[in-house]
Formats: structure tokens, sequence, C-alpha cells
């Protein structure tokens, strides 16, 4: 038996077996790159945003929204975070008018069958600090906004998922922890602010899921989408420093995540670009 042949052989099948296991792994790789959208800012207030960019729904007074790298930070802020390096940061004054709300519009479709999906599932992570809070009950809220510009009368609203509401009896918010909420049609407790013939409940009860919200509207919200989801940190709502990050929607037919990270340094994206560069290049070589 020729030993060196069949040596020879034996190398090339296990080369290609680990070609083959590196291709399978970078495939994972890249299909869970393309299935995250990674948000490094947030684009001006408009009337008409870009679908799928990230942007400033509501900024007002002394609020403030923004992204930040988290590296350094250390504690549980820094080593607890569930993207690395960066996520979104909220921020408002000692004044009530203060507001930091930031949101992403998309063709998400009618909204009553969506809040009714039994497969809808809504995640975020957020992140409460404790120094120089001035209200135990605040945090970075979600928040559904609803739209029917064909209404006769409002049709148009928000949904608001706050983390307090969450326990009976109520509780302050946990401060200096990453925390995750985790929200389905059937559980995760809305306050409204008014349209489809409900009042504006203004922060509190009534408190419903998002399918019992469905089944009290007026007629108009048959016809009505979901315009918007966005995160943020309402009025009366005073010196609040709030991160959130890893921010997920799926429903039947339609799945996104969001991942906020700092704009990356000049030096950083330059050596990137050149290690993508020379990875073309070997590839490309014969």
């Amino acid at each position: 038996m020729n030993w060196t042949r069949t040596l020879s052989v034996s190398a090339r099948g296990l080369s290609g077996l680990l070609m083959f296991l590196l291709f399978l792994v970078l495939s994972q790789v890249e299909s869970q790159a393309i299935a995250t959208t990674t948000v490094t800012s947030f684009a001006p207030a408009s009337s008409t945003p870009t679908p799928g960019v990230w942007y400033e729904m509501d900024v007002a007074a002394g609020g403030a929204a923004g992204t930040v790298n988290l590296s350094g930070a250390g504690g549980a802020l820094e080593n607890n975070q569930p993207l690395p390096i960066g996520a979104a940061l909220l921020t408002t004054g000692a004044a009530n008018a203060d507001i930091a709300h930031v949101a992403v519009v998309d063709a998400y479709g009618n909204a009553g069958g969506i809040l009714t999906d039994a497969s809808l599932q809504i995640d975020y992570s957020f992140y409460k600090a404790s120094a120089g809070d001035l209200n135990a009950f605040a945090a970075p809220a979600l928040r559904l906004t609803l739209s029917n510009p064909a209404a006769v009368g409002d049709g148009y609203g928000s949904l608001v998922y706050e983390p307090y509401w969450q326990t009976s009896p109520i509780a302050p918010v946990t401060t200096d922890s990453w925390l995750t909420e985790q929200i389905t049609s059937t559980s995760g407790l809305f306050w409204w602010d008014g349209g489809f013939g409900q009042a504006n409940s203004f922060g509190g009860p009534p408190l419903r899921t998002l399918s019992e919200w469905v089944t009290v509207f007026d007629g108009d919200f048959a016809d009505a989408d979901l315009l918007a989801l966005g995160i943020g940190i309402g009025s009366y709502n005073q010196g609040q420093t709030g991160y959130f990050d890893d921010v997920s929607l799926s429903y039947t037919g339609y799945s996104e995540r969001y991942d906020f990270e700092p704009i990356p340094e000049p030096t950083t994206a330059l050596l990137l670009f050149l290690g993508l560069l020379g990875l073309g290049r070997r590839r490309s070589a014969p």
C-alpha cells in the first residue's frame, strides 16, 4: 500500500472538511448579521421618517437621545450588556417637559392582526441608572403607535408598556442592572394615550394586554396599521439616565432585531475596511 499517497488523500479530505465547516460557520455568522440591524445614531425628527431608520420621534426640552460606547464603563453596565459594545442612551433633566423618545417606522401592516397574532413577540433590554434619579418608577418604556388616516374620529394613538406596571403591587424599577422585557399578544400590560374611541389613561389604568386592547377599540381600528415601534422616557420622568439595547419585533411574516452601537472611530473603521479588503484579495488570489 502506498502510505504516502493515502496520507496525502486523507489530508486533502480533512482540509476539505475543515473548509466546509468553516464555510458553515461563516454562513451562520453572516445570516445572523443580516437578521440584526445595527443602529449607530438617531435621525432627526421628521414627519416622513425613512422606514427602517430609527429617529427622534419626540425629543423635547431637556431630553436627549444617542448611542454610546460602554467599553470601560465597568460594573454591570458594561459587563452584563446584552450586545457589545454599545447601547442607546436616553436622558432627561429636572423639568417635567423633558422627553426622550426614539422610534422606527416600517411596513408592519394591520394593527389588529399583529396585536392578536399568537406568534407575536417583542423584546428589549434596558438599564436604569440610580445616579441622579428623580423618579423611582420611570424607565425606558416601549411604545406602539397605531394610525388610520381615514378614520372619522381620532384614528391615532399609542399603547405604552412601562416596566413598573408589570408587577403587583407596583414597585420602583430595579436600578444599575440590565433587565429584559418580553411581551406577547397576551402578556404584558399597556396603557393607552387616547384615540379609536378610548380616552387617554395618562400613564395608568386601565391596563390591558395587546389582544385585550383590540377588543375595546372602535370600528375605525379595523383599518388601522401599526405605524411605529419606539422606546422612550416621557414627560414627568425627571432625572433619568436610561440605556436600552437588543430590541426585537416578530410576528407572522415579519422579524427584525436592532443592536445599538456607537459610531465607529475613524481608525477602527479604516482598519476594518483594510481587513475586509485584504480578505477579499486573499480569496481572489489563485
